[in-house]
């Protein structure tokens, strides 16, 4: 009888408790996002401005009325205070704008930037940490929400251990309350360098690019103006609204000399069906494909990594996205796609899968524009 004790005891241990406190978790989370949710402008509350932020928090906002009252409240719900908020408007056509400048009445953390014309995300975000004040940086998007006390926890862990980076877990969802535990750290541990670069690519070895959501970093300011120091030639000229967050992180890895995983969910990554890159395929998202391939190309040594880096790319982003299907290329583009597809194809490390589908690439940009290529 013990025996058989002893064996559903360790049933328990196995599959039962671990469930039963996911399951708590869970309806915890359900609960606060809930709340976010039904959140009014009653609700927000009056905060006095912070002269020396401990922490910055920077949203690019493109159209994001229904969003950003809960974003706000999400903020505004933790413990720790001494932040601002900033708030880049990138030309919104909705109430964004108007919404935006009657919180900052209430809440004089809200510092408002406004863009002249529509820059798109990679500028508006640029122009955001350059504009900042904290110690510590987080890049998040107004449709997205941060779990309880997630501050304070990251400000406590990067004082005490004084990492440049610290990436923690999200919750990953297509609705607020249709989400799943997206863990992305297997384990708790720190990186440093020369180690950092390689798992950007290879991360925990696993063969997958595990690098391309800035929203899940904690980190230094100084960090962040050394990358925009590093592109400044492209950094308030290039119009992205795809793959900026990995054209950023592909040098931020560089230049970083301490990382660390944080088995900790503390964020909730929206996947809004408004968003522009969750929209229908359109010729700005090729192109944006193609400016962060060249990105790589020109910044690549050829080191196992990196060539690693460029057949995930070319497999995952292009032909992940049926590229081909939909090729789309403007006439003050081709400079670009010709000048990317021919060197990567001069590239010995590209693999026989990979050489194949930039060859068809090629000879469909070449039948868009025949005189170009006599």
């Amino acid at each position: 009888m013990s025996q058989i004790q002893n064996t559903i005891k360790l049933i328990c241990i196995i599959y039962i408790f671990p469930y039963i406190n996911f399951y708590n978790k869970y309806k915890n989370i359900e609960n606060y996002l809930d709340f976010c949710n039904r959140v009014t402008l009653s609700g927000i509350k009056s905060f006095e401005s912070v002269e020396n932020p401990k922490i910055s928090i920077i949203s690019p906002v493109y159209n994001r009325e229904k969003y950003i009252l809960r974003f706000l409240s999400s903020i505004q719900n933790q413990s720790f205070k001494d932040i601002e908020i900033l708030f880049v408007d990138d030309f919104s056509l909705d109430n964004s704008l108007k919404l935006i400048e009657f919180l900052q009445k209430k809440d004089k953390r809200i510092k408002l930037i406004k863009n002249k014309k529509n820059k798109g995300t990679f500028i508006s975000r640029n122009i955001g940490i350059l504009k900042s004040k904290g110690k510590y940086l987080m890049i998040s998007d107004p449709d997205d929400i941060l779990t309880k006390n997630s501050l304070q926890s990251l400000y406590n862990f990067s004082e005490k251990n004084k990492y440049d980076i610290i990436r923690f877990n999200i919750y990953l969802g297509k609705g607020v309350l249709n989400h799943q535990a997206y863990v992305d750290a297997l384990e708790s541990r720190s990186i440093n360098q020369p180690e950092l670069t390689t798992y950007l690519f290879y991360g925990l070895g696993r063969l997958t690019l595990i690098d391309y959501n800035i929203s899940n970093k904690f980190i230094r300011r100084e960090l962040l103006i050394k990358v925009l120091n590093h592109i400044k030639s492209i950094y308030l000229s290039l119009y992205m609204v795809y793959f900026e967050d990995g054209l950023i992180l592909f040098i931020l890895h560089r230049l970083a000399k301490s990382y660390y995983f944080l088995k900790k969910v503390l964020y909730y990554y929206v996947k809004n069906k408004h968003s522009i890159t969750s929209v229908d395929y359109n010729s700005l998202f090729l192109k944006s494909i193609f400016y962060y391939l060249k990105f790589v190309y020109l910044n690549s040594k050829n080191t196992k990594v990196e060539r690693g880096m460029t057949n995930y790319n070319i497999y995952n982003l292009c032909k992940g996205h049926k590229v081909k299907d939909k090729f789309i290329v403007k006439k003050e583009d081709y400079d670009l796609f010709s000048f990317t597809l021919l060197n990567l194809l001069k590239n010995k490390f590209i693999t026989i899968e990979n050489k194949k589908y930039l060859n068809e690439l090629k000879e469909e940009l070449f039948k868009l524009f025949p005189k170009k290529n006599k």
